[in-house]
């Protein structure tokens, strides 16, 4: 799924919403892209943009705080004006089912494993037989390997068996799996 990822460090434009027609979704950052301070003037910009926008593009998804942080409650009534919510540092199937709760229903749902737990739970937490199963799943390796304590490599086999266990795990659950992200956005390859 060709993506962009809007880390949050200013004001929203309005056509960064829009960002690419070609692009399937584009996500924008209420995590760990905005400070604390700045947490609820990132929430109206969102709300703003959201108001604007014409439709065209793809999905627009807010990726919220997890499930037990100060703003979660904040962030998810601006999330379900999107198309869908990312849910980051899911270790805990309680935590889909808060965000469903919230939402009502609506939209749909992505879920980050980006923690030791969760990689080491992701099978139980994406199985068949797990009470509720999210649309789609990615692998946050920046956030899993600082998690660890660990230090990141060009190469990226620190977190090799990580990133497989929860591309495995997706897609034995049937939800769409989504590959880390490039955080070197100055490397072609």
């Amino acid at each position: 799924m060709p993506c962009h990822h809007l880390p949050h460090g200013g004001p929203v434009q309005d056509d960064q919403v829009g960002v690419a027609p070609d692009l399937e979704a584009v996500v924008v950052d209420l995590e760990d892209a905005v400070a604390a301070a700045d947490k609820e003037a990132a929430r109206a910009q969102v709300l703003s943009a959201l108001d604007d926008r014409d439709g065209s593009g793809g999905l627009l998804l807010v990726r919220v705080n997890p499930v037990g942080s100060p703003w979660f409650a904040d962030d998810v009534p601006v999330a379900a004006r999107a198309d869908g919510v990312v849910l980051p540092k899911y270790q805990r199937p309680d935590e889909l089912a808060q965000l469903r709760e919230r939402l009502g229903g609506a939209g749909i749902v992505v879920v980050g494993i980006e923690t030791g737990r969760g990689v080491a739970d992701c099978r139980s937490l994406l199985s068949e037989n797990a009470t509720d199963t999210p649309e789609a799943v990615y692998f946050g390796a920046e956030d899993y390997i600082a998690d660890l304590g660990g230090r990141r490599t060009t190469g990226g086999a620190e977190v090799l068996y990580a990133r497989s266990q929860v591309c495995l795990a997706a897609h034995l659950a049937g939800a769409a799996v989504i590959d880390q992200a490039v955080v070197d956005v100055r490397d072609d390859d």
